[in-house]
């Protein structure tokens, strides 16, 4: 048995007055403060913030690099300030696989992780956009916890604006959701030269022929989604 002892003969405002001691109470009861009441909420913060994106599944947006330090910056404030708010049943995040840029595209995206906590990058060596991205796509899933992922370039020639329907295609069930230029309503930007819009046209064509997939549209379009389970077959 133990006793907790202190002094009640005194009056409360007594400055003499023995305060309690609890030191044998903790004892007892096997329990002493570990941590401050700041830390205290921060941890409970954390906690429910881990609950609240375990609900919803993380979709990056994975954007390959290479001297884009005129681009990127306009890209990923139109996603983080204009898209990314209306997305509500998704986690969305933006992965940069940059191919050390000479350039400084590297220290643009960094300066940009300062101000949004959802911006993460991956440097390699410069070995073709497929490299790229599937560098990007194994660190999203890998660093990331990625459950869907996109393609995206950063010149701006894909519209953000379409991000929404991607993964309204995803929530039907769809496991691959491709932008394409050459079903109805897509189109070819009007800025293309004459030479990109006669390999794009004629390419997708000749490789629509030679596999026989005839309900694929547009097999050099960059603009995809792609849920992990794809990626990792």
């Amino acid at each position: 048995s133990s006793e907790i002892v202190f002094n009640e003969n005194l009056p409360i405002d007594d400055p003499h007055r023995r305060k309690p001691d609890i030191s044998k109470a903790q004892k007892l009861l096997d329990w002493s403060p570990k941590v401050n009441l700041k830390d205290g909420l921060l941890k409970t913060i954390a906690y429910f913030k881990g609950v609240w994106f375990n609900i919803f599944m993380n979709a990056v947006v994975i954007i390959p690099t290479f001297n884009e330090k005129g681009n990127i910056e306009k890209l990923i404030e139109i996603l983080e300030t204009d898209i990314f708010p209306a997305i509500k049943n998704y986690n969305m995040s933006i992965l940069v696989a940059d191919d050390s840029s000479p350039d400084g595209t590297a220290s643009v995206v960094r300066d940009l992780m300062k101000k949004w906590e959802n911006i993460d990058i991956s440097i390699g060596e410069k070995r073709g956009l497929g490299a790229a991205y599937v560098r990007g796509m194994s660190y999203a899933i890998q660093n990331l916890n990625a459950d869907v992922m996109f393609e995206m370039d950063a010149d701006l020639f894909h519209d953000p604006a379409k991000i929404p329907d991607f993964l309204e295609k995803i929530d039907e069930g769809y496991d691959y959701v491709i932008g394409t230029r050459y079903s109805e309503g897509g189109s070819i930007p009007s800025d293309w030269g004459i030479h990109r819009k006669i390999l794009s046209v004629y390419g997708n064509m000749f490789i629509r022929l030679l596999f026989g997939r005839k309900g694929i549209h547009d097999w050099t379009g960059g603009y995809k989604a792609v849920k992990k389970e794809v990626f990792l077959k």
